[in-house]
């Protein structure tokens, strides 16, 4: 059974005119050359008919640009609607300055994928489960498996958003830098290999640090969206044993 559940052509296109209307918050994906880059904004009313999206994004300049993807770039838009966090991979039009920040417009979807918000909440695992986790940074893909500087850690907590991990102390990797991390989420499931930023480091006991990482890129491209539906099964996976431990331990 899929977790991850996808609308009709009618119910995309309901559901996109209602967050125009209420202009809700948005965020964009995009791949760039280097990593892995997301801005946030807001629906806003377009002319140019259903066929295409805007939404406003503020950012602030830096000295080589606004560092936005190019017209033609593939993108991934992700937004909440009631109790769904609702995706979808588009192409993007055009950027333009405007008095309230950048306006940029997209490809509007046929359809939508949308999964329940549960899955976003994180669970903590069972106090028997030991689920480990390599991690390198994301630039090392290029060389050899076996020439990566390979991190391992041990996964604390879990959802389709991020997650936590314990490992050794840490104090050389850098916040907001994009990390790849493979796990196996639960028992005989496939080895899901992700990619997240870096959000938190904090030490803790003997020498140990706890990092929280979120998961970025998801909802840009088909394999992204097929390891979401992998995750979403996971995170669904370890509620239910929490719950069940949870219970005999009561």
């Amino acid at each position: 059974m899929s977790v991850t559940k996808t609308t009709t052509v009618d119910q995309c296109s309901d559901m996109l005119r209602e967050a125009i209307r209420r202009g809700l918050h948005l965020t964009i994906t995009y791949r760039g050359p280097v990593s892995w880059r997301s801005y946030k904004g807001l629906f806003t009313p377009s002319h140019a008919g259903e066929s295409q999206l805007k939404a406003c994004i503020k950012i602030d300049e830096g000295p080589d640009g606004y560092g936005l993807p190019r017209a033609g770039s593939s993108l991934g838009v992700s937004f909440r609607f009631g109790h769904k966090k609702c995706m979808f991979a588009s192409t993007l039009r055009s950027v333009r300055e405007s008095n309230d920040g950048l306006v940029v417009t997209l490809d509007a979807p046929a359809r939508l994928s949308h999964l329940q918000r549960r899955v976003f909440e994180r669970v903590m695992l069972p106090a028997d489960a030991a689920i480990a986790v390599r991690f390198w940074h994301e630039d090392e893909d290029a060389k050899p498996p076996q020439e990566r500087d390979v991190r391992y850690a041990q996964l604390e907590d879990l959802s389709a958003g991020g997650m936590r991990m314990r490992g050794s102390k840490v104090g050389d990797l850098s916040l907001n830098s994009t990390f790849r991390c493979a796990f196996a989420p639960q028992p005989n499931s496939p080895v899901l290999v992700l990619d997240a930023v870096l959000m938190h480091s904090e030490e803790v006991e003997n020498g140990r640090a706890s990092l929280g990482l979120h998961f970025i890129g998801l909802e840009a491209t088909q394999q992204g969206q097929i390891d979401l539906e992998n995750l979403a099964r996971s995170v669904h996976y370890l509620q239910r044993q929490y719950t069940r431990h949870h219970k005999k331990s009561h």
